[in-house]
């Protein structure tokens, strides 16, 4: 009988614990907060962007759930990656335990470029068609020749800035949005923010040039050029090492250096350019170019 009532006495103790540690548990109280940047954002259709917020109080980015009110329109994944999919409207939530926060998504049709390359584009091939100071897709499709070297406001009298600019926030992503683009001229440098290089997906384009302004710590750059299926020129300078694939028509290859002699082989593999007619790496020096190699 005392076995008995010892048992009892401790499924009651056990019970209080238990109790007293489920009231501790419900007392918890989650003080991470999440602000987004923008509490309505434009995303194009068939591209992705990265919703910009921020944390507070220890909120940490992986605790985070991240959800949609409508994945026909758009989709997120679990980073804060949003998609556009379809022409729209909806909502991006946040989650983190019993907080949430939400963004409004519009999916539409206008191409996010920066402040400068928009300003540009809209300048130089007057391609605003209904005068909202935006670029859309449709506008961008009356573009075969795009210039993303340097302005030259030089001959615009309503303009109180510099007259020369570099493109330092251009996102290369965005270019297969030019769906007409034939020729292209695009500089890289050392103030941006990624040293990558990636450009791909632009099926009509022709030729190529890009310029990487060269510096000693250029060496980190990658520059990597795939699936351009019309692609017959490309020009590219640089000391790094170049990746090329599905590049199927290009016949003609320029490879230029300012400082170092490189061969060809040292930078780029022409195995898989079945077309290709001529390559040559040419050295820039003072009084005339210095061709170090030429293969026919």
């Amino acid at each position: 009988m005392k076995n008995f009532f010892r048992l009892l006495l401790c499924v009651a103790c056990a019970c209080i614990i238990m109790g007293c540690e489920k009231e501790e548990k419900e007392k918890i109280i989650y003080t991470g907060q999440l602000s987004f940047t923008d509490s309505t954002v434009d995303v194009l259709k068939d591209f992705t962007i990265k919703l910009d917020y921020t944390t507070t109080n220890g909120l940490l980015e992986n605790d985070i759930l991240w959800e949609s009110a409508d994945e026909n329109i758009a989709t997120v994944d679990s980073e804060g990656n949003v998609t556009g999919i379809n022409y729209g409207e909806t909502d991006i939530t946040a989650k983190y335990h019993n907080n949430e926060w939400s963004c409004h998504i519009i999916v539409n049709n206008i191409i996010p470029l920066d402040k400068t390359t928009l300003e540009w584009i809209l300048y130089k091939y007057g391609c605003d068609t209904n005068g909202d100071g935006l670029l859309s897709t449709e506008e961008a499709s009356s573009i075969t020749e795009l210039d993303l070297t340097t302005t030259d406001y030089s001959n615009r009298p309503d303009y109180t800035g510099p007259n020369y600019y570099f493109f330092y926030n251009f996102n290369t992503k965005l270019l297969p949005f030019f769906i007409n683009l034939e020729s292209l001229y695009i500089w890289f440098d050392e103030y941006r923010k990624d040293c990558d290089i990636m450009i791909n997906g632009i099926n009509h384009l022709k030729f190529l040039y890009i310029s990487t302004y060269e510096f000693d710590n250029h060496n980190d750059y990658s520059i990597i050029i795939k699936d351009l299926p019309s692609l017959e020129t490309l020009k590219i300078e640089t000391l790094s090492k170049i990746e090329l694939y599905g590049l199927y028509a290009l016949i003609n290859l320029e490879l230029c250096t300012f400082h170092e002699k490189k061969s060809i082989a040292e930078i780029v593999d022409i195995s898989k350019l079945p077309k290709l007619e001529k390559c040559q790496i040419v050295r820039y020096v003072y009084g005339g170019d210095d061709i170090i190699e030429i293969i026919k």
